[in-house]
């Protein structure tokens, strides 16, 4: 989700309003998760329960996003499209090289936790890229 460009028109940005909203509820839902939810010496179906919690939020910002998507025009979608592109080629690239070199070099292994701030960056890279092949 863009938050914001010069063309937007208003529909575009209703749906960037709502989806900052539910992005605010999700990192809320983190921190009372993190306050109120310690890690607990053994799973119990709270813990499964607290660590599932914020995809509600992240479920209805995908929905806000599509919506956004859905509200563009062609040229705009094409700059998201290659956004995407770029960042899930990126991230292919990365994990697969990553994944040998843990297999090959035992380099050692880190949380899948860090692959969505990742296929941001490289969304980001790609669609400032696709913004300025266009303009």
């Amino acid at each position: 989700m863009v938050l914001y460009y010069a063309d937007m028109n208003i529909e575009c940005l209703r749906h960037r309003n709502r989806f900052l909203v539910w992005m605010a509820v999700y990192c809320a839902v983190i921190f009372a998760d993190a306050y109120w939810l310690p890690r607990p010496e053994r799973t119990d179906a709270i813990h499964v329960l607290g660590a599932l919690l914020p995809m509600i939020p992240l479920i209805f910002a995908g929905l806000e996003t599509v919506a956004s998507v859905r509200a563009m025009d062609e040229l705009q979608r094409r700059i998201h499209m290659e956004g995407m592109l770029l960042g899930i080629t990126g991230i292919s690239i990365v994990m697969l090289s990553v994944g040998l070199l843990q297999f090959m070099v035992a380099v050692p292994t880190f949380s899948i936790f860090w692959l969505w701030p990742a296929l941001c960056v490289f969304y980001g890279l790609g669609t400032a890229i696709a913004r300025r092949r266009y303009a």
